[in-house]
């Protein structure tokens, strides 16, 4: 089994009680609903690369970044060739103000998410969400 750790940034976007997420198309974690980010690039910064994957995944330009929370999960999957993985992911969690929400381009990126979405935050709880995203948003009780 091979092991790997992956280091990534994710925004938490919220914007008249509702949340920026976006639905997974590859990974261990493809077809769950995520918080938009992913891994840190060579030389970027994790503020750079938060702007970066928001602007990427949803198509909106970050404003401000407040760091929230770091998480750690690990999981174990078979990736698309069968082989099997074992995963640490650490993710640094950023509240995160962003121009003009109503402009989220709903179609992702195509790479990383297929699909981006507002949810009214009482909507979540229904959803299939990644092992981050449901700790955090758990957890998470602010409007």
């Amino acid at each position: 089994m091979k092991r790997v750790t992956h280091l990534g940034v994710y925004a938490l976007i919220k914007s008249k009680g509702s949340i920026a997420l976006i639905l997974k198309s590859r990974g261990p974690y493809t077809g769950s609903w995520d918080l938009p980010g992913g891994k840190i690039e060579f030389g970027e910064s994790p503020i750079q690369a938060l702007a970066r994957e928001v602007e990427e995944e949803v198509g909106l330009k970050l404003q401000a970044a407040t760091l929230i929370d770091s998480l750690s999960i690990n999981v174990s999957f078979e990736n698309e060739t069968g082989e099997f993985i074992d995963l640490h992911h650490i993710g640094i969690i950023f509240a995160c103000e962003v121009s003009a929400p109503e402009e989220l381009r709903h179609t992702g990126d195509d790479e990383d998410a297929s699909e981006a979405r507002w949810f009214p935050l009482p909507a979540v709880q229904y959803l299939n969400l990644t092992p981050f995203a449901h700790t955090l948003l758990k957890r998470d009780e602010t409007p």
